[in-house]
């Protein structure tokens, strides 16, 4: 990047599996992105201001040497699974967000399921392993993990690792996601989304996440309970824009899982409302000040990621529209079977029809795709 303009020289760094929708965000704030991530879709190279090179591999080896000293930097999905790699890299730049010890209390149950406990917040018991005879009542989770992969029932007749994972007993309800941009002292919900995990209609396996729909209005019991949440993040001195995943069971939110970095689900509330997460996500890190109060959501927001049910091709001329679909791949790309082929985008005055018109964009892509049979 010698010999750049201020103009063109990028402001922040951002890194992830996938970094499209919080460089969407950080361009609309103001921001000019450097992006390392796995893709580089075409729709991120679009975005006004963006620069863009894709990683080899996860965890990306030649992080260190990509990561430009001088700006910092803020990451998304899968790199929170890495504490002693997030250390090592905001040595060499100012990082906007959870560095290593916070990530160790965010990511291993037996501590932050203390803190929200302590906090007053529902929280399913977890454990080396489940009690003899009570398996199916347990959930198998990789202490390593992100957008859900790895999650099982607990397998009764097989031997697990107490090192690769934990057990966590199950919930029954709506899974459910929020969102909130944590300060010092303070924490701001940017509000609640259902989640969908593992949909035939999209291809997806076993409790892998595939899609958000919201914002949720949720009851003022449920209000306090997130106002507890959010105060045990502060508590936990976790920063900027996190996520915390939850089984909403009648008026209780159960927490299951903390994601201490930016959330795929943050997309959804930032459509719905009109605002941007990346001017919470500075203000949380210290860099900026507090935005405007939240308005109410306009509209209603889908997001749905389509997997690939076996190996495909992806075709030439597909529709330019960022309101209809994101993350969408260079025409010839190879894309293996069970990754994610795109993201299909719908809003709607209210969720019903939302919801049926996020199925509709989704039955549109796979008929341009061609050859996908949309499931029963």
């Amino acid at each position: 990047m010698d010999g750049m303009d201020s103009a063109r020289t990028p402001s922040v760094t951002l890194v992830g599996a996938s970094t499209r929708a919080m460089a969407w965000s950080a361009v609309r704030a103001g921001e000019r992105p450097l992006c390392l991530d796995l893709f580089t879709d075409t729709d991120l190279l679009a975005l006004p201001g963006v620069t863009a090179r894709r990683l080899a591999d996860w965890p990306p080896d030649e992080l260190q040497s990509l990561l430009p000293e001088g700006i910092p930097w803020a990451y998304g999905g899968g790199l929170e699974n890495h504490p002693g790699l997030v250390s090592r890299l905001a040595g060499r730049a100012p990082l906007w967000g959870n560095g290593g010890r916070a990530l160790r209390e965010a990511r291993y149950p037996q501590r932050w399921g203390k803190h929200l406990r302590q906090a007053g917040v529902a929280v399913p018991d977890c454990a080396v392993r489940p009690p003899a005879g009570e398996e199916s009542g347990w959930m198998r989770k990789p202490y390593r993990s992100a957008a859900g992969r790895g999650v099982q029932f607990w397998p009764v007749d097989e031997a697990v690792s107490p090192w690769r994972y934990f057990a966590q007993r199950r919930v029954a309800g709506l899974c459910a996601a929020a969102v909130f941009a944590v300060g010092v002292g303070e924490a701001q919900l940017l509000g609640v989304t259902e989640q969908w995990v593992g949909q035939p209609w999209l291809y997806a396996r076993g409790f892998g996440y595939c899609g958000s729909i919201g914002p949720l209005e949720i009851s003022r019991g449920l209000q306090e309970q997130m106002g507890r949440m959010g105060r045990a993040l502060v508590a936990m001195g976790l920063r900027g824009v996190v996520g915390v995943d939850l089984i909403l069971e009648g008026d209780t939110a159960w927490a299951i899982e903390i994601n201490p970095r930016w959330p795929a689900s943050v997309e959804v509330l930032e459509r719905a409302g009109g605002f941007s997460a990346w001017n919470w996500h500075r203000w949380g890190c210290g860099a900026g000040r507090r935005p405007e109060k939240l308005l109410p959501p306009a509209r209603t927001v889908a997001k749905a990621i389509l997997f690939a049910p076996a190996d495909l091709e992806f075709p030439a001329g597909w529709p330019v529209d960022g309101e209809a679909w994101a993350d969408v791949p260079a025409a010839g790309e190879k894309i293996p079977a069970g990754s994610p082929v795109l993201t299909c985008l719908a809003a709607a005055p209210a969720g019903g029809l939302c919801g049926r018109l996020i199925v509709e964009r989704v039955h549109h892509a796979i008929g341009l795709l061609g050859h996908l049979r949309v499931s029963d």
